[in-house]
């Protein structure tokens, strides 16, 4: 068993190394694209499940589904058997990370420092500091956070692919907005959008992480949510990770006033999803409601007013159709089903500014992009059309008809 345990290591290693693998055609090897590369759990787990594989792989894949109380048992059947320093050291990572993912701050920082100590691989010392740093965190020990993201950082300089490079920079950007820093934050923040947007192993985990530090800070300067919580609910839903979903379901529920009445709607989807049985979603609703005996930062964050000018739109029906991303500031839209970013031009861009406001006529959006006074059928029809065309490719919904178009499935973040 430890040769299979150090082959799962070398796997990962070679990946976060370089973002690639020789002998990618291999089960081990496809689970861990599957959760790395793909950011699609369900199919790692049915991966993992189709033919027997190493129970750490099965147990990651597990956790990478939010799957956490089968992830508990798969564990504690671990941990009956007699297991080398190496096995005990990957193990211990992921009871760490069930720990954190289940809202255990405490115990998650003692495994992890537990862990830590026993000379693990590179690789998964780079993560278990990157757990270590946001139990941290959420436990509200600042100073040790930082001192766990320095170590993260110069362990991932040797592995630039890895996950925790992503996550400790966002952890800094949550740091300088706890601190009030929001102008450094912004910047740091629009600085890490821009690395990612272009680089070739951006995916849909990424964008999460980015999603979520945009509500963390959002929630810092009492801004509105309500579309960054719904985009990270889609993401989450998309990638297959059921906690997830949960927690960004609760985001976006935490985003909407009291008087409104999509608010309990949207309570409603979340005890249909079954997501409130969830023991995260429980310790959260604990922490929020006042009756937990210590609040983790990111409860304290997301009980944060955060619907100025709030005004009623359908949520339900938002979270529940997949949308295009537009993100205003680097002029990008992303598509999240099969994971595509892409170039707004400036005729595209204009006609996205004012199909975003309303329903318009085909002549009102000629005048709006071509900035003509005068619209002519038989002269612009065409390239009203080939435009209109050219936003479909870029995965818009629009719909044309008895000379109206209107745009159908777009979240502006």
């Amino acid at each position: 068993m430890r040769k299979c345990v150090e082959d799962a290591i070398a796997i990962e290693t070679e990946y976060f190394a370089s973002g690639k693998l020789r002998h990618s055609e291999e089960r081990e090897a496809q689970i861990h694209l599957s959760i790395s590369r793909d950011s699609d759990a369900r199919r790692a787990v049915a991966l993992s499940l189709a033919d027997p594989v190493l129970p750490i792989q099965l147990l990651r894949a597990y956790i990478a589904r939010g799957m956490i109380e089968e992830a508990e048992e798969l564990a504690d059947q671990m941990l009956e058997k007699q297991l080398t320093e190496l096995e005990r050291c990957e193990l211990d990572l992921e009871l760490a990370r069930i720990a954190g993912l289940s809202g255990d701050w405490q115990q998650c920082l003692i495994i992890a420092q537990s862990a830590l100590s026993k000379a693990p691989a590179s690789i998964t010392q780079t993560t278990l500091y990157m757990v270590h740093a946001t139990a941290a965190f959420e436990a509200g020990e600042a100073a040790i956070c930082e001192k766990s993201l320095n170590q993260v950082e110069s362990l991932t300089s040797l592995f630039p692919y890895s996950v925790s490079y992503v996550f400790a920079r966002s952890m800094r950007i949550r740091l300088l907005a706890q601190n009030k820093s929001f102008k450094a934050a912004r910047k740091s923040l629009d600085n890490l959008w821009l690395f990612l947007l272009n680089a070739k192993h951006f995916n849909r985990k990424f964008l999460l992480a980015l999603l979520r530090t945009e509500l963390y800070l959002a929630r810092e300067q009492e801004e509105s949510t309500l579309n960054l919580a719904l985009a990270a609910y889609q993401v989450s839903d998309c990638t297959g990770d059921i906690l997830y979903s949960g927690m960004s379901l609760l985001e976006v529920y935490q985003s909407i006033p009291e008087y409104s009445s999509e608010k309990e709607k949207v309570w409603n989807y979340l005890l249909e999803k079954n997501y409130s049985k969830l023991g995260r979603i429980q310790v959260l609703l604990k922490e929020l409601s006042g009756s937990a005996s210590q609040v983790s930062a990111y409860a304290q964050n997301m009980g944060k007013n955060s619907f100025n000018g709030w005004v009623d739109v359908d949520v339900i029906d938002s979270l529940d159709r997949e949308c295009i991303f537009f993100l205003q500031r680097f002029n990008k839209l992303i598509q999240i089903g099969n994971f595509q970013v892409g170039n707004v031009t400036s005729k595209s861009l204009k006609a996205c500014e004012i199909l975003l406001k309303k329903e318009t006529t085909i002549e009102e959006l000629f005048k709006h992009v071509w900035e003509h006074g005068k619209y002519s059928p038989d002269k612009n029809y065409t390239a009203v059309h080939a435009l209109i065309y050219r936003l479909r490719k870029l995965g818009l919904k629009l719909e044309v008809g008895n000379e109206k178009v209107s745009l159908k499935n777009v979240l502006v973040i």
